[in-house]
C-alpha cells in the first residue's frame, strides 16, 4: 500500500511517517507540505491512501481532495485534524473523504482504519 502524507507541519508529518515506517506492506511516499506539492506528486504517483491535513497552505485541502478523486479515484483519503467538530467532520465526509480522525487518535486505530479501507473497524459486541 502506497501512503502519501500531506501535512504542512514537518514535526507532525515526520512523527507520522516514523510511526508508519516500520510496517510491512507500506510504501511511504515523501511528505507533501502543501497542496501544490501533493498535486505534483499525484501526477507521478498513485497512492492507495492519502492522510490529509484539512488546513494547508498554497492551495486548499478541499481542492486537493477533488483532485485526488479525479486522478486516483480508488485512493482512500483520511482527514487528520486537530479538531473534533462533528459538523466539520461530516462536511469532509460529504466532500469525498473516506474518514476523519483526530491527531489524538491512537496510531493503532489509524492502522486498523487503514487496513479496513479507511473506515472504523466493526465493533465486536
Amino acid at each position: 500500500m502506497k501512503v502519501l502524507v500531506v501535512n504542512d507541519s514537518g514535526l507532525v508529518g515526520e512523527r507520522l511517517l516514523e510511526q508508519l515506517g516500520g510496517l510491512e506492506g507500506l510504501t511511504l511516499l515523501p511528505q507533501a507540505f502543501n497542496a501544490i506539492q501533493a498535486s505534483l506528486m499525484l501526477r507521478t504517483e498513485a497512492p492507495d491512501l492519502v492522510l490529509l491535513d484539512p488546513l494547508l497552505p498554497a492551495g486548499t485541502s478541499l481542492g486537493l481532495l477533488r483532485e485526488i478523486r479525479t486522478r486516483v479515484p480508488d485512493a482512500k483519503v483520511i482527514i487528520l485534524s486537530a479538531a473534533t467538530d462533528a459538523v466539520q467532520q461530516r462536511a469532509w465526509l460529504d466532500s469525498g473523504a473516506d474518514d476523519c480522525i483526530t491527531f489524538a487518535t491512537d496510531v493503532r486505530e489509524l492502522l486498523g482504519r487503514m487496513r479496513n479501507g479507511g473506515r472504523p473497524a466493526p465493533s465486536r459486541a
